[in-house]
């Protein structure tokens, strides 16, 4: 059975996630590893492939901020953070501003409690990348996506440095990114910075 593909091969990558499986797949930062975010049995699969601490949470993938709304609580002022950071509502393509931003909201309960880590918080990012947002549309439902390194390791940036062993790989070339992703705390008052990464807030 094949197990690596091309960012070509959409259709073929959807039916694998829309199956449970976990892959590993190029992102608007370093490689991820991850998979539908609606089901438990794969949330697990991530944890122990990974060797992550359960207590940390993974973060999603969403196609949009309404695909956001389904699934953590967003308020207005909230939302216009999002519409000013996030690429296609801040134009961030076009702009040539950096926009790998993930922000952690407050969950609805929709999704498996276990994708929290406990914290009840789940850290969301729209991502700036054509095959990211077409395979999140086509699976209708949101993506994990959690950096495909072993905790504690380096994180990936060429399919070639890949330690875990997912189900299938999508090989998208050396990624240009070797950062992670900013990450920003909004369910207080003020943003708290957790990780830094390439937007400066």
């Amino acid at each position: 059975m094949k197990n690596i593909f091309s960012i070509k091969d959409i259709k073929e990558i959807v039916y694998n996630f829309k199956d449970g499986q976990v892959g590993i797949f190029p992102t608007d930062t370093v490689y991820g590893l991850g998979g539908r975010a609606d089901k438990l049995s794969v949330i697990k699969k991530i944890y122990n492939l990974k060797k992550r601490d359960q207590k940390k949470p993974l973060l999603i993938l969403v196609s949009n901020i309404t695909m956001a709304k389904k699934y953590v609580k967003v308020n207005k002022v909230q939302e216009k953070f999002l519409r000013s950071k996030w690429p296609s509502y801040a134009q961030s393509a076009t702009a040539g501003k950096p926009s790998a931003l993930t922000v952690v909201l407050k969950s609805k309960g929709v999704l498996p409690k276990e994708l929290t880590g406990g914290t009840s918080k789940i850290g969301v990012r729209l991502p700036d990348d054509r095959f990211l947002l077409k395979i999140i549309k086509q699976l209708n439902a949101p993506l994990i996506a959690t950096s495909a390194n072993i905790s504690g390791q380096p994180s990936v940036c060429d399919v070639k440095n890949i330690k875990i062993k997912p189900d299938f790989i999508v090989d998208g070339g050396k990624s240009s990114k070797s950062k992670e992703s900013t990450v920003v705390d909004l369910t207080n008052e003020k943003v708290i910075i957790l990780r830094q990464g390439n937007v400066k807030i």
